[in-house]
């Protein structure tokens, strides 16, 4: 007879935090229900591994191992393990109460704290008693000033005289004192006797110069010559003397010496005036000239000849030679001969004839006097510029408004070719 048996099996996993790793155990509790036939033993369970806490579900990854765990925070703690398809909730993930962990060493001191605000002041106390008071209150009778007297004893009786002190130390040295005024001059002494006084008191006798000439001795002989002294050193070179006329010293490559006044030998080097480097020099020509040499680079020579077929006039004949150039060609036209220029005056002459049989000068006349030129307003249409018509609320014909215009003046404008009116302020264009 075959029985049926009815495992169930329960799961719990302990997880322990030791040296800052966690630790995760796991217990199966199975309880029979029913029993049954035994069948064959099953595989073996896989285990579970804890590869740590994660935010949230989305931070999970796609997929693991099967038994990787997983603690998610957002979930309050629950624990997500893979299936080997999906990450199951397995419930909280807590451990059991951990002993107390030993008490930690005292923390330093912190720093002071911030003073406190200043507390208010307190009420005043009263005033004490005077001192006077206080004696009236002891049994003092009297006036404040009998009782300030009485607080003075009566004179002593002189004392004995006490015996000597011992000898003080020596005071140190007082300051210099400041300096005296000077005294008064004292009286000059008397004059002294001149040399020539004393010689007259020690015997002398004789005036003044020949006291004098008395002190001059007789000439005495010639000493015999001196050895010859040694040859002195060499003095210092001297200063440099003034630069001597001539050509001026310094200067550069490529200046050039130059007056710089009137004055004689007042020279320098300069620049010379539109100075440059050249480094190639050409040359064009016109028409009808060629030119050999061109364009010269170091040195060399350029060459102008006529080109083939030119040639130019070398007398004064050339201003006759272009003023018949310029009157261009006249193949076309035909070349006059000597009949054809006879009949050609004789034709100019008729026409003259006519042209003063019709009075050219009364016509300009007439032109000039406007007998036969229409006006506006009696003005002529001769001459330049605009004509103006004012008047009467006329019309003004010009290119710009006219200036002060009264209401329902016209104005036609010359340069748009519309007419307008005017209505309060503003020139109206007609509808």
């Amino acid at each position: 007879m075959t029985q049926e048996v009815l495992v169930v099996s329960t799961t719990e996993l302990l997880v322990q935090e030791v040296g800052g790793e966690s630790l995760v155990e796991q217990s199966v509790t199975q309880e029979v229900l029913t029993v049954a036939e035994q069948g064959p033993p099953g595989p073996p369970g896989g285990g579970v591994t804890l590869l740590g806490r994660l935010a949230n579900l989305a931070a999970l990854p796609v997929s693991g191992d099967l038994g990787d765990l997983y603690i998610i925070e957002s979930e309050a703690n629950h624990g997500y393990v893979w299936d080997g398809s999906a990450w199951t909730d397995t419930g909280p993930i807590q451990g059991p109460q951990g002993d107390a962990g030993p008490t930690g060493a005292t923390g330093a001191t912190g720093a002071t704290g911030a003073t406190g605000a200043a507390g208010t002041n307190g009420i005043d106390g009263q005033d004490g008693a005077s001192a006077y008071a206080v004696a009236v209150a002891n049994g003092f009778v009297g006036t404040e000033a009998a009782w300030l007297a009485s607080l003075v004893g009566p004179t002593g009786a002189t004392g004995a005289a006490g015996s000597q002190g011992i000898q003080g130390i020596q005071g140190i040295q007082g300051n210099t004192g400041a300096t005296g005024p000077t005294g008064a001059a004292g009286v000059d002494g008397a004059d002294g006797q001149s040399a020539y006084e004393l010689a007259l008191v020690d015997g002398f006798v004789g005036t003044l110069a020949q006291w004098l000439d008395s002190l001059v001795g007789a000439t005495g002989a010639t000493g015999a010559a001196g050895a010859t002294g040694a040859a002195g050193s060499d003095g210092a070179p001297g200063a440099d003397g003034a630069p001597g006329v001539g050509v001026p010293i310094g200067g550069t490559t490529g200046q050039v010496l130059a007056k710089t006044s009137a004055t004689d030998y007042a020279t320098a080097w300069v620049d010379p005036a539109g100075g440059g480097t050249v480094t190639s020099v050409g040359l064009t020509v016109p028409t009808g000239l060629d030119v050999a040499g061109s364009p010269v680079t170091g040195s060399g020579t350029l060459v102008i000849s006529y080109s083939a077929g030119y040639s130019i006039p070398a007398d004064a004949t050339q201003a006759n030679w272009s003023t018949a150039y310029g009157w261009g060609n006249h193949a076309s036209a035909g070349y006059l001969n000597g009949a054809s220029i006879g009949s050609s005056v004789q034709a100019y002459a008729a026409n003259l004839t006519n042209w003063a049989a019709l009075a050219p000068a009364a016509k300009q006349d007439a032109l000039v006097s406007a007998t036969n030129i229409k006006t506006v307003n009696g003005t002529s249409l001769l001459g330049a510029g605009d004509i103006t018509i004012t008047g009467g609320g006329g019309v003004t014909v010009a290119a710009t408004a006219p200036g002060s215009p009264a209401e329902g003046d016209q104005w036609y404008d010359t340069t748009s070719g519309i007419q307008y009116t005017r209505v309060a302020t503003s020139w109206v264009e007609p509808v």
